[in-house]
């Protein structure tokens, strides 16, 4: 397979062999800002290759937004996993790079390019499975997402940390949605906190999982134990099974400011002020668990209720 020079620059590693039916594409820093990922892979395929274990399967890991990791930003111009939906994706491909007006317009071409030409070939239920890497501004954000294919369920399941149903439908023009379309399964993969050392190492945790789950690479027994027990311990506190109940949207002149000290997965009560805008406080809605609270200064989300 041919590469062009921003290509090559956009992965991170490949492993395997890339013409196979079993296929694990990985992408990290679809958020600039959230560098763990990032991180997880370059020591992930170091350790492959010194192991230089056979592989009946590929794993492919892709950069997301390449400008944006290199200013350490979530976005430069907007927001890249908002805008996998038809006309945008139909916009991108169909336009010249130097006619394409915004920054994560030309990001979104190049990664559509490579995604595109490992997956165009594929039918629908092959053994192939999209995992996106994600942290959070807040701490605690260990849990999974998934579009709701088979494989997707049972593999975010087999990574034994939260999952959470429905998120998909509410945070709306990710990456998972352009391969529920193809009804091909995907997962998005929530570690923790940007800068916590703990994230990268859950992080490589689940990628071995997932290998070994997809009969891609074995490894040995004490080996995967060890990764296994990382997000066991990791996630011995929080609940197995939620789904969402709310979102609090962000408008650009809101003057929206989380109250401090709030973790994922706190459990909250009704009335209970969570935040506090140009209009005054922000009180929750219902009883539950919050998610992801916005600590950062980009971003259009102000916080999730799950139950």
């Amino acid at each position: 397979m041919i590469w062009d020079k921003k290509t090559k620059k956009r992965i991170v590693g490949l492993y395997g062999d890339f013409l196979s039916e079993k296929l694990l594409i990985i992408v990290a820093g679809i958020h600039g800002n959230e560098q763990s990922g990032i991180l997880a892979l370059e020591q992930v395929f170091d350790t492959l290759k010194k192991m230089n274990l056979p592989a009946t399967g590929c794993i492919l890991a892709l950069k997301g937004n390449v400008k944006a990791l290199e200013a350490n930003k979530r976005f430069i111009d907007k927001d890249l996993n908002r805008q996998w939906y038809d006309e945008q994706i139909d916009f991108v491909r169909n336009t010249a790079v130097e006619a394409l007006p915004l920054h994560e317009d030309v990001e979104q071409k190049e990664l559509l390019y490579v995604l595109e030409q490992f997956t165009a070939h594929r039918e629908a239920h092959a053994p192939f499975l999209f995992l996106d890497l994600h942290t959070t501004s807040a701490e605690g954000g260990l849990f999974t997402i998934v579009n709701g294919n088979d494989l997707s369920v049972a593999m975010a399941q087999k990574l034994e940390v939260p999952l959470i149903l429905h998120l998909d439908k509410v945070i709306k023009n990710t990456t998972l949605g352009i391969f529920s379309k193809k009804q091909f399964s995907a997962i998005a993969f929530e570690a923790g906190q940007h800068t916590d050392p703990e994230s990268v190492k859950r992080i490589e945790a689940a990628i071995y999982i997932l290998l070994e789950e997809m009969n891609i690479i074995h490894f040995s027994a004490d080996f995967l134990n060890a990764k296994r027990q990382i997000l066991a311990d990791a996630a011995k506190d929080l609940p197995k099974l939620t789904q969402f109940i709310y979102k609090h949207t962000l408008l650009p002149d809101d003057g929206f400011e989380m109250l401090p000290g709030f973790k994922n997965f706190d459990k909250i009560v009704k009335g209970e002020q969570l935040a506090k805008d140009k209009n005054g406080p922000i009180y929750a809605e219902t009883d539950g668990y919050i998610l992801m609270p916005l600590y950062q200064k980009q971003g259009e989300d102000g916080f999730f209720m799950i139950s």
